[in-house]
């Protein structure tokens, strides 16, 4: 009974040793399996890292394409402006010369009214020339 008790315990004691070995080995397994999956999440965290990098530097990128780009609009919106500026001055300036050519025009309507005038006063006192002439012409025979 004493020699089972002690084959029980030697038993008891090797499967005590075989169980803290399995428990070692498992444990083992597990180590390497958290640290197989911490390289898997560190893999996956530096790609990660990197595509945050290269979308930051794409980001930074279109920012500054976007400044440019506002900056060439205002650039131009500035340009279109002082064309609009420039045309309605000359608009304005255009509106003075048609406004002084129709004065010209009326001056020119006016000139020619008197000249038709004047003509008219001139062909009545070449008329009156003319009678006055013959008169003349009448009276020197009369005379002679």
């Amino acid at each position: 009974l004493d020699a089972l008790a002690l084959q029980r315990d030697e038993l008891l004691a090797a499967f005590a040793i075989v169980q803290a070995k399995e428990d070692l080995v498992a444990s083992r397994e597990w180590r390497l399996k958290v640290a197989a999956q911490r390289d898997l999440v560190a893999e996956k965290a530096r790609r990660l890292v990197h595509q945050l990098s290269e979308r930051t530097e794409a980001a930074s990128h279109l920012r500054k394409m976007r400044d440019e780009a506002c900056k060439s609009l205002e650039s131009r919106e500035q340009e279109l402006s002082k064309e609009r500026e420039r045309a309605e001055q000359l608009r304005a300036d255009l509106d003075k010369c048609q406004e002084a050519l129709r004065a010209r025009d009326q001056e020119l309507a006016e000139t020619r009214e008197a000249l038709g005038e004047a003509q008219a006063a001139g062909n009545e006192l070449e008329a009156k020339l003319a009678a006055t002439q013959q008169l003349a012409s009448e009276l020197k025979e009369d005379l002679v």
